[in-house]
């Protein structure tokens, strides 16, 4: 049990640090390059809350990592945070950063700014939800935990989904979000950024293994 919520904690701490690196990324770099504001209050609102639940419910919901009962006693003197799991962390939001901002440039290349906000932000928050998937397990792939019953990343994903849905398609919801209209080829291409980063940072998790095995 005390190895499990060990695990749990670091897992939270470790999804907070790096969730909060493209949150400050993206309302600090337009201010600093005086372009439009990408995140505006009701974002961060929005993405408050995914990140609470996941925090508190969605990490502690899950069992056990295979294999805890197996390693050797944790040194009293260990730290929460080692340089390794700094290092993840930094590469977690740090690619989320750079793949959101990419979006946004590329969109807004040919689009308003609002439809560039808008699939910047799309791209954000599928970066948050594969960030809470891959980070479940801190030795497992983000695939095998999706198939793990765990009834509040359902509802969060669910609720996270149909919430997006609206906003991007009711135009008073876009209004409230400042956001433009968005075609589905624009749709997919910011899923798929989305998907891109989350699969970087599986690739992340399968590499100390690799070494691990040779």
């Amino acid at each position: 049990m005390g190895r499990r919520i060990y695990d749990n904690l670091k897992k939270a701490m470790m999804y907070i640090l790096s969730v909060h690196i493209p949150i400050a990324g993206l309302s600090l770099i337009p201010v600093l390059f005086k372009w439009p504001l990408i995140l505006f209050p009701v974002h961060i609102v929005f993405l408050e809350l995914i990140i609470d639940p996941a925090c508190t419910l969605i990490f502690e919901a899950d069992k056990d990592d295979t294999g805890v009962m197996e390693r050797n006693p944790r040194s009293m003197d260990e730290k929460l945070f080692n340089a390794s799991t700094l290092l993840k962390c930094f590469f977690q939001g740090g690619l989320t950063l750079a793949v959101t901002l990419a979006v946004y440039l590329f969109i807004r290349h040919d689009h308003s700014t609002e439809t560039a906000r808008a699939l910047a932000f799309l791209t954000l928050v599928v970066c948050n939800l594969g960030m809470i998937l891959s980070n479940r397990s801190l030795t497992r792939s983000g695939l095998s935990m999706l198939r793990e019953k765990n009834s509040a990343f359902k509802w969060v994903m669910t609720g996270t989904s149909i919430v997006m849905g609206l906003v991007l398609t009711l135009p008073f919801l876009r209004n409230l979000y400042r956001f433009g209209p968005v075609s589905l080829t624009d749709f997919f291409l910011a899923l798929a950024g989305g998907f891109v980063a989350v699969g970087l940072m599986e690739v992340l998790k399968i590499v100390p293994r690799l070494n691990k095995a040779k």
